[in-house]
């Protein structure tokens, strides 16, 4: 039911990309930051009132995948770019993002309705994300689909709907949701689900919002260890989710060590 709820949202929200045959790549951009016209150009540039930032996409975030796919096509791990300037690191690069399983879309195809496909998939899983962990919360579904579709709906992600770094966003309610999985049951499974969402979170490519978005993360686990602590009186069961909560978080760093 959550899944065709935010996927109707999402229709609503981006219908000429669902209905309308566009898509959400800014194609060729000249300008920076998406608002200032190219140097020297006299003509009228188009405006573009909901993605502000339409050059990252345009000037790297494509061209870096289209290299990946190529390396992987070929048979080899993308490691080095060679039509940078005198050649440049494409793993080392972070930005370039080559491992991370959100873009599996794109690296299949550079097709639009696959750049479509990924860029309007992260928001459903985001929204379902933040579903769940509503839900974990205590919110009636009602209550938790308001929370879903508010959180991948934020005027931010509306603007930036193009840049890659809302990955990393789109992904911290599944690391809250994970470590209120291990506060509430204490489950060893729960390990494995947040060393996978802090591995998405730091696979996407973004360094600066992974910092932000696991030192909150990190935060609101310390803040539910204490509570949960205090609530129930017993030192041997707090003891025991830290070190799952610990557990988890250095898995996720392992797991995107590379």
């Amino acid at each position: 039911m959550a899944v065709v709820v935010l996927a109707v949202v999402l229709a609503l929200a981006f219908p000429e990309v669902v209905f309308g045959g566009k898509t959400m790549l800014p194609g060729n951009v000249a300008g920076v930051m998406g608002q200032a016209p190219p140097y020297g150009f006299e003509g009228e540039e188009p405006a573009d009132n909901f993605r502000l930032d339409r050059g990252a996409s345009a000037w790297q975030i494509e061209p870096w995948t289209d290299k990946s796919r190529q390396a992987y096509g070929d048979g080899d791990i993308p490691l080095w770019n060679p039509n940078a300037g005198a050649g440049a690191p494409l793993l080392a690069n972070m930005q370039s993002a080559v491992f991370n399983p959100l873009r599996l879309p794109v690296l299949i195809s550079s097709s639009p309705y696959m750049w479509d496909l990924y860029l309007l998939g992260r928001f459903l899983l985001g929204g379902l994300a933040a579903f769940l962990f509503a839900r974990r919360l205590g919110m009636v579904a009602p209550a938790g689909l308001v929370t879903g579709a508010g959180y991948i709906l934020s005027g931010y992600f509306m603007l930036y709907s193009n840049d890659h770094w809302l990955d990393v966003y789109l992904v911290l309610p599944l690391v809250l949701y994970a470590v209120e999985i291990i506060i509430r049951h204490g489950r060893a499974s729960g390990v494995a689900l947040l060393a996978a969402a802090v591995a998405f979170s730091l696979l996407a490519g973004m360094p600066e919002s992974s910092m932000l978005t696991l030192l909150l993360a990190g935060g609101y686990a310390a803040y539910r260890l204490a509570s949960s602590a205090l609530e129930e009186g017993d030192p041997r069961a707090a003891a025991r989710r830290g070190l799952l909560l610990s557990m988890g978080f250095v898995a996720g760093f392992a797991l995107a060590a590379p």
